[in-house]
């Protein structure tokens, strides 16, 4: 759930979308999503739990995104493009 968590992310920062679909419940209408102003607070997160699985590998993906979203936001379209996701936002 957490790389998802970051892809979408990722996807949103390159297609500079103010929300993401993280995932829809089978057979149900609810969808969970976050906002643009929950993307950091989300990677602080997921930071933390890779580090505290030792999940050190993962790390360098996150990072790199909450640098980007701690930046100036006209700079947020620098990041690198993710290979296969396909979140679209929730309209």
């Amino acid at each position: 759930m957490m790389e998802n968590v970051v892809s979408s992310i990722e996807y949103a920062i390159e297609n500079k979308l103010p929300i993401i679909e993280v995932f829809q419940f089978k057979n149900s209408q609810f969808v969970v999503t976050i906002s643009e102003k929950e993307f950091v607070s989300n990677l602080d997160n997921i930071f933390q739990c890779y580090m505290q699985g030792e999940v050190y590998e993962l790390c360098p993906r996150v990072v790199k995104l909450q640098n980007i979203l701690k930046r100036n936001p006209n700079e947020k379209q620098k990041a690198t493009p993710n290979s296969g996701s396909t979140k679209q936002p929730i309209t």
